[in-house]
């Protein structure tokens, strides 16, 4: 018999979830004005990467579209009424304020609305004729009557709420009339272009009113759709005078309503759309009145989100093409009524992105480089990344957030990359993986569950071959390890995410590590047993990413790097810094590396969100771009730079579609590795992995999935020797359960029986359920507590469901999913191990 492992990885949501695939979290979708002859639509993706994307053939494929811009999350975007022939639109960023494009999205200059949080925008109707621009930012409302050239605040904040969303009438030259949806106020009106404001809506105080729709024709029609944080749907047929909530189908309370949209032919469509956080979307057909639930596909719920639905869209051609299109934080989906199947799910980042990559310390001897990327295998290139190979064997993991080789790799071919749960650790050069978990101080004592979160940075000691030391900072803590990263104790308790770490090469003397948080800079000098606030000079916002000079005993050189605000440097050891902002092409930094011996000789390179690879000879003072025009939009995720970067001029980048190396310090770029030639294997094997001991199966074991009830969490992993593969899944929260598909002739659920077990629900290929009682007096582990065999050989989906009730001995109601053994061909059998959790 054949033995098999492959890792259950699921994220929980209450109804149905799917084990973690990499999201493509969309926070708002922008067809073009023009759509029906150009095809073109704009969405913005939040979170692992803060991202402008653009598709010119209706939603099938996406390009980045940022070059220039001065933010990196999109909160809202604008276009110009004549977009088809001025190419002209705005973006509102998260800090830098407003930016305008004029070539459809291709280049993007600054406004006078910046340093500011901008969450809605808005252009007027004759924005031809007047130039006016409307801006909601947490500095309060701009107004500007020239573009964006000029502005002054209109409503100040915090004497005003901050807009989330503004609409024009569409008469407006002629009654001046413009809505605004506020934070805590409700509604503002104003009828004298936005000079002065009103609340216009009373009886439901206090409200947040996070997106409106205005009938299209407003001066013949006066309704006003709100969407709200805490009462669902209100609206007003008479212009804000009186106004009524409504229910959303059957739903027992309001939800929580993200946003709503008017068909462009609401006069004599009368229909609307509005999404809900969690509860789906919805329509309206009578101008409000009514509103039933959308039929959505299958969708992948997260547990990681309480907010799955961010925004929604008509097309601008909506009568003829019957097309709307959905943000969500699983991504994109798009409704096109004429198609076979009529919803559609675009890959916007999925497999192709680069994320991280390392060059081997020995790199001149070795020519080694290592990378991974946005839901793709780790590749690794022994002939300086001409060439690639995938090496994922016994990996689970697939998003890698954090990659670091060992100092002495060319001998021990140590690597370790950070995931979901802890960090990856391969001995052999990646051929073949192990995950380590940050536990609590045994290896079978339960997982650290406030541990638990994406390993944003690796470290290891310079003297590694010596003292076996790695700190490693994830959401919630700082780790260590002293052997080799086997077993794993708190450094620092951070209740905060630690961004980047970075270690004194002069570590065996001085003992000292940094920790970049969201407070600023913390350092310890006792190798990680106390940590402290550190660094003068310092803005918190934004700061990601610090490295340190080689020769940081005698220079103490350091470089600090933000998401907005360029690059800070210090030259005594981290204790002042000042900022270099000023003197950077592209403050919007994604990655920062330094290469070189000392001050006089150090090479830094950034990775920027639009202008490409930019680098620096002089320790910060001057800067130049060494990226291809039009390369990838300029958007660079990640690089790294050769350690002997004056010599070889080596240095690669992970962009968008994949790896770009030069080989001539910049002046020229080849795509070494596209890894879209992946997609479809990782598209079937995102769920599962194999052990390191053997080969890929295959086919039998389709998807596994677990499911909540409530927003705790309702499934947890333990480890002990009593389970059959060293790891279990525990439910313990009624109406909780787990779906697996297989493909097979039958399938054993390997399970227990103990005092604390409870009773559990099940079915089989949508048979009439069945309860098994797996209360026990004594503990019976590692045993076949349900047996399915001939069934006929094809496609299985077998449901488990907590009851909540236990025997009438003992009343826990534990069920415990160790493992599942699926039957297939002449007696050999697949076997999928129970892991909680969140990939």
């Amino acid at each position: 018999m054949k033995k098999y492992a492959i890792l259950i990885v699921a994220a929980v949501l209450a109804g149905r979830a799917l084990a973690h695939h990499p999201h493509d979290v969309t926070t708002i979708v922008r067809p073009s004005p023009d759509y029906a002859r150009d095809r073109t639509v704009y969405v913005a993706i939040q979170g692992t990467f803060d991202i402008l994307l653009r598709s010119a053939d209706g939603g099938t494929t996406w390009q980045p579209t940022h070059e220039g811009m001065s933010g990196r999350l999109v909160h809202d975007l604008a276009f110009s009424p004549d977009f088809a022939n001025d190419r002209t639109l705005y973006v509102g960023t998260d800090r830098a304020g407003v930016d305008i494009s004029t070539d459809g999205g291709d280049h993007w200059s600054h406004t006078a609305i910046n340093r500011a949080q901008a969450r809605s925008i808005a252009l007027s109707p004759n924005f031809a004729e007047d130039d006016l621009l409307f801006a909601g930012t947490n500095k309060g409302l701009y107004r500007s009557e020239d573009g964006g050239t000029t502005v002054e605040v209109v409503l100040e904040y915090p004497d005003w709420p901050i807009i989330n969303a503004l609409r024009f009438s569409n008469i407006f030259s002629s009654d001046g009339t413009i809505l605004a949806a506020a934070d805590s106020a409700g509604l503002l009106i104003s009828t004298d272009a936005g000079l002065t404001w009103e609340e216009r809506l009373t009886g439901f105080e206090p409200i947040t009113v996070r997106d409106l729709a205005m009938a299209p024709n407003f001066h013949q029609d006066p309704t006003i759709i709100l969407a709200t944080k805490e009462s669902g749907i209100i609206a007003t047929h008479d212009g804000g005078t009186t106004w009524e909530r409504y229910h959303l189908d059957t739903l027992p309370i309001d939800p929580n309503v993200t946003a709503v949209t008017m068909s462009p032919d609401y006069a004599n469509d009368r229909e609307a759309l509005a999404t809900t956080a969690g509860r789906g979307m919805f329509r309206t057909r009578d101008g409000g009145n009514t509103w039933l639930p959308v039929d959505l596909p299958y969708i992948p719920y997260t547990a990681q989100t309480n907010e799955h639905f961010r925004g929604v869209s008509f097309s601008p051609d909506y009568e003829n093409d019957g097309e709307f299109f959905v943000a969500m934080f699983e991504g994109l989906r798009i409704y096109r009524p004429y198609a076979p199947e009529p919803w559609f799910a675009p890959r916007l980042l999925h497999t192709r992105l680069g994320r991280r990559v390392q060059i081997s310390p020995a790199f001149e001897q070795d020519s080694t480089i290592v990378a991974t990327g946005y839901g793709f295998e780790v590749l690794f290139s022994s002939n300086a990344g001409r060439t690639w190979e995938i090496r994922n064997q016994g990996s689970s993991s697939i998003s890698n957030y954090a990659l670091a080789l060992s100092p002495d790799f060319a001998n021990n071919g140590r690597i370790m990359s950070g995931t979901g749960w802890g960090v990856e650790i391969s001995t052999d050069r990646g051929l073949s993986w192990n995950l380590r978990y940050f536990n609590e101080g045994s290896q079978f004592g339960r997982i650290d569950i406030n541990s638990l979160g994406a390993t944003k940075a690796i470290q290891f000691s310079p003297e590694w071959d010596q003292d076996s030391t790695i700190f490693a900072g994830n959401w919630w803590t700082i780790q260590k390890s002293v052997d080799g990263g086997i077993m794993w104790e708190k450094s620092l308790d951070l209740r905060k995410r630690c961004y980047d770490l970075a270690i004194s090469p002069n570590y065996a003397q001085d003992r000292t590590v940094f920790g970049i948080v969201p407070s600023g800079i913390l350092r310890t000098t006792d190798a990680g047993a106390s940590w402290h606030d550190y660094g003068e000079g310092l803005v918190p916002a934004g700061l990601r990413f610090i490295e340190l000079s080689p020769d940081f005993a005698q220079d103490s050189f350091a470089v600090v790097g933000y998401t907005a605000t360029g690059l800070d440097r210090s030259f005594d050891g981290g204790a002042n810094w000042e900022s270099q902002q000023n003197r950077m092409p592209d403050p919007n930094l994604n990655n920062l590396v330094i290469s070189g011996s000392s001050v006089g000789d150090l090479t830094i390179a950034v990775a920027t969100h639009g202008a490409g690879v930019t680098i620096s000879t002089d320790a910060g003072t001057s800067w130049e771009s060494r990226w291809q025009d039009g390369l990838e939009g300029g958007f660079v995720e990640c690089m790294a730079i050769s350690p002997n970067f004056a010599f070889d001029g080596t240095m690669i980048a992970g962009c968008y579609g994949g790896f770009y190396m030069t080989w001539d310090g910049g002046d020229t770029w080849t795509r070494t590795t596209s890894v879209e030639r992946y997609d479809d294997r990782r598209e079937d094997t995102a769920l599962w992995s194999p052990t390191p001991e053997v080969p890929l199966l295959g086919n039998s074991i389709r998807h596994v999935e677990l499911w909540k009830r409530g927003n705790g969490f309702d499934w947890y992993a333990e480890v002990g020797a009593q389970y059959a593969e060293g790891i279990a899944t525990i439910g313990c929260v009624p109406e909780s359960g787990v779906r697996f598909e297989f493909d097979g002739t039958g399938v054993d659920w390997i399970g227990a029986r103990t005092p604390s077990s409870g009773s559990a629900v099940w079915r089989l290929d949508g048979s009439p359920p069945d309860t098994l009682d797996l209360y026990s007096p004594v503990e019976e582990w590692n045993i076949p507590v349900l047996s399915l065999d001939g069934l006929y050989d094809g496609h299985h989906v077998l449901k488990i469901g907590v009851v909540g009730e236990g025997d009438r001995h003992n009343w826990d109601q534990q069920v415990i999913i160790d493992a599942f053994d699926v039957h297939y061909g002449e007696g050999a059998r697949s076997r999928a191990r129970g892991l909680w959790g969140q990939r």
